[in-house]
């Protein structure tokens, strides 16, 4: 069966909506950093892989018999990614009260580190489309 993996699919839009999720929780450790010395103030996070395990999990339409090239699925699943992104949201952090500057910035670290990974596979699908397209030119 063909999948519409790989060819800026499903997998696209939902390594698109991680990078939504990781900038929104990096926006996050940033506030629980300024917010350190406020008294009462909960950290809070954003638990984008539940969300994304949760997409990862749904079937991949481009490998439906009845539509074997996905092509109009192809838009819904960027939409998908769109509304996905959409479920992010931000919660408390579970523990007491406060924030603990070494974690923070270990999460930090953790999550830029998530995010180039996430944006090297975007880079090296989007190259590797690019070379399909010049050698479709060439036959």
């Amino acid at each position: 069966m063909f999948s519409t993996d790989g060819i800026l699919g499903r997998n696209f839009a939902i390594a698109s909506s991680a990078l939504d999720g990781l900038a929104m929780r990096q926006q996050l450790h940033t506030e629980n950093l300024a917010n350190i010395d406020t008294e009462g103030y909960r950290a809070k996070t954003v638990n984008f892989e539940r969300v994304l395990g949760a997409a990862l999990n749904e079937p991949d339409p481009g490998t439906m018999a009845h539509n074997p090239f996905g092509a109009s699925r192809a838009v819904a699943d960027a939409s998908d990614g769109a509304s996905l992104s959409g479920s992010f949201a931000a919660e408390n952090k579970r523990g007491k009260a406060g924030v603990d500057r070494t974690t923070e910035v270990s999460d930090m670290m953790n999550d830029n580190i998530r995010f180039r990974v996430i944006t090297q596979q975007v880079t090296n699908q989007i190259s590797a489309v690019r070379s399909v397209i010049a050698e479709m030119g060439r036959g």
